[in-house]
């Protein structure tokens, strides 16, 4: 009889044990994760991507979020400066139906410039200046030169673009970026993305510099097959 009572409790403490793992697992699946959580009510900061006026609205970039976020110009406050695209705001963001949103902004700079006329005219004169130095101190076709100065540009301005997104300073577009890669500096803002750190989240920005990298690299295989035959 004492044999059978044993039995007949290490048989309930296993049920229940069962019981509370099912339990657990139920519960864990029901939390989302970390990757799908948006935080609520969380200080962010970004600049402009794009601003409409007429339709009192814009969108924001930040590197802690993979998409733009919405914001509207109601939600600035009374006595702001101009702003523009490239303005750096910082607010709480807050999730809607449509998505997320920005609210309660502050300005914390303004600009009125278009970013990729500043940026897109530095891109261009370092990827210049480091291709004349490598062609004038190297025995190099001019090919050469200018792939070498575009990647070694491509690298510094990713390098740039981070130490401005620390600032919370005006930001360089992503076209800019894409323009210096379809010149030839793919690899370049590659190196810049492991070597810097900077937009490790934002895949989609790095699934189109991918595309540029495999298309180039595609052409530059057919390019040598044509030339061997």
């Amino acid at each position: 009889m004492r044999q059978c009572g044993v039995t007949t409790q290490a048989k309930r403490i296993t049920h229940e044990a069962a019981l509370r793992s099912l339990a657990a697992a139920s519960t864990n699946r029901m939390l989302p994760s970390a990757d799908m959580a948006r935080p609520r009510n969380a200080t962010l900061s970004g600049t402009v991507s794009s601003l409409d006026r007429a339709g009192g609205f814009g969108f924001l970039r930040s590197d802690d979020f993979e998409r733009d976020i919405f914001f509207s110009l109601s939600d600035l406050p009374p006595q702001h400066p101009d702003i523009g695209v490239g303005s750096a705001l910082r607010g709480k963001l807050t999730q809607t139906p449509k998505g997320p949103r920005l609210v309660s902004i502050t300005v914390i700079s303004s600009s009125t410039v278009s970013p990729h006329l500043i940026f897109g005219g530095l891109a261009v004169l370092i990827s210049l200046a480091l291709a004349i130095a490598v062609a004038t101190n190297f025995e190099v076709t001019p090919i050469v030169a200018w792939l070498v100065g575009i990647n070694c540009g491509a690298t510094f301005f990713m390098g740039l673009d981070k130490s401005l997104a620390r600032s919370s300073s005006l930001r360089a577009p992503e076209t800019v970026t894409f323009v210096m890669a379809l010149l030839g500096g793919s690899p370049g803002v590659l190196l810049g993305i492991h070597v810097f750190r900077h937009k490790t989240r934002k895949t989609a920005f790095q699934f189109v510099l991918l595309l540029i990298f495999g298309a180039q690299a595609f052409l530059l295989r057919a390019l040598g097959l044509s030339l061997r035959d």
